[in-house]
């Protein structure tokens, strides 16, 4: 069992570390909406697509930085203790 639990461990670092930077590499300060680009949208519609996406451009940084420090604490979880042989069982 302990070798499930090894195995589990690694893909699910390997999974929050790839999908951790690929955030960071998507939501990047060069891929930012500015207001101008906003405004020169032609219909209303697109104006609000587009103030949406640039409102989730501009408040990303921040939900990542709360990802990684959330991350940092849950990644170094013992192994849990209810799946353990009890002595003498």
């Amino acid at each position: 069992m302990d070798d499930r639990y090894e195995l589990a461990n690694k893909k699910g670092l390997k999974f929050m570390e790839d999908n951790i930077k690929r955030l960071k590499d998507e939501y990047t300060d060069a891929k930012k909406i500015k207001q101008k680009d906003v405004d020169d949208e032609k219909t209303q519609d697109a104006k609000d697509k587009k103030a949406n996406e640039k409102k989730l451009r501009d408040d990303m940084p921040g939900y990542i930085k709360n990802l990684e420090e959330a991350w940092k604490k849950a990644k170094d979880w013992p192994k849990p203790k209810w799946n353990q042989k009890k002595a003498g069982a």
